[in-house]
C-alpha cells in the first residue's frame, strides 16, 4: 500500500531511542575519560551513585575527586558531546524502513541541544531524515514552529505524530488536526504518563510495527 500521503514524525528519546540507554553510554563514557586521565579506577562508581539516588552525580564525582566544583560542567559538556553507544531496535527499524519502502516521509523531532541530538541520530544511523531540535528554532514542545515548518516542508499532506510524553508531545499536532500515536513500547523511559491530568493521543500503541497498521487504516477510513 502506498503511504506518499502521509507524513510520520517521530520524537527521538523514548520514542526512537531509550534515554536511559544514552544515559548509561554517556556516563560509561565519563568514567573511562576519568579514569585515563586521573589515574584511577572510576568505572562503575557514577553508576553506582546515580542508581542510589544521588541527584546531581557530577557535583558527587568532583567532591570524590577533589576537584573544583567548577569542573563538573565540563563534565556535563562532555557527557553532551560524547559519541554515544546505543543502538536502534530491530523492530523500530523494520517499521522506518517499511514507511519508506511505502514512500511515506519521516522527520524526527526533538527538544535538546543541537550537537547532541545529531549524534544520538548519527550513532542510529538515520541522520538521512530531516531533524528538528529545539535549539535550532529556539523553541521547545509544545511551541508550534517545528510542525509548521514539517507542514511548509510536505504541504497538503496527511500527518502523524509518534512521541511518549502527553505533557509536551501531543499539544500541538492535536492542535493542527495530526493523528497522534502514543509510543508505549520503551517501558522504562524517563517520563511516564499521567493518564488523568495530561492530554493523550488519539491511540497508544505497545509494538512499533503497529504504527504501519494504525495509518493504513486512518488510510482506509479517509
Amino acid at each position: 500500500m502506498n503511504l506518499e500521503e502521509w507524513v510520520s514524525v517521530f520524537n527521538l528519546d523514548d520514542t526512537i531511542i531509550s534515554e536511559r540507554e544514552y544515559q548509561l553510554s554517556g556516563i560509561t563514557y565519563i568514567e573511562k575519560t576519568i579514569s585515563e586521565l586521573y589515574n584511577t579506577n572510576f568505572e562503575g562508581l557514577i553508576h553506582s551513585a546515580k542508581y542510589k539516588g544521588i541527584d546531581d552525580i557530577w557535583e558527587w564525582t568532583c567532591k570524590k575527586l577533589n576537584l573544583l566544583l567548577d569542573t563538573k560542567l565540563t563534565m556535563k559538556w562532555l557527557y553532551r558531546l560524547h559519541k554515544p553507544r546505543i543502538r536502534l531496535r530491530d523492530d523500530i527499524n523494520l517499521v522506518i524502513k517499511e514507511l519508506e519502502f511505502k514512500k511515506a516521509k519521516i522527520a524526527i523531532i526533538s527538544d535538546s541541544r543541537s550537537i547532541t541530538q545529531r549524534l544520538k541520530v548519527q550513532s542510529i544511523g538515520l541522520e538521512r531524515f530531516p531533524l528538528l531540535v529545539s535549539e535550532d528554532f529556539n523553541s521547545v514542545k509544545p511551541n508550534s514552529k517545528r510542525f509548521n515548518q514539517i507542514e511548509r516542508i510536505w504541504p497538503n499532506k496527511k500527518y502523524v505524530s509518534v512521541a511518549d510524553n502527553p505533557a509536551t508531545d501531543f499539544i500541538c499536532p492535536n492542535s493542527l488536526n495530526w493523528f497522534c500515536i502514543g509510543a508505549n513500547w520503551i517501558t522504562d523511559r524517563i517520563y511516564l504518563s499521567n493518564k488523568k491530568l495530561e492530554p493523550q493521543p488519539d491511540k497508544w500503541l505497545n509494538y512499533p510495527h503497529a504504527v504501519i497498521s494504525t495509518i493504513e487504516n486512518l488510510r482506509n477510513s479517509n
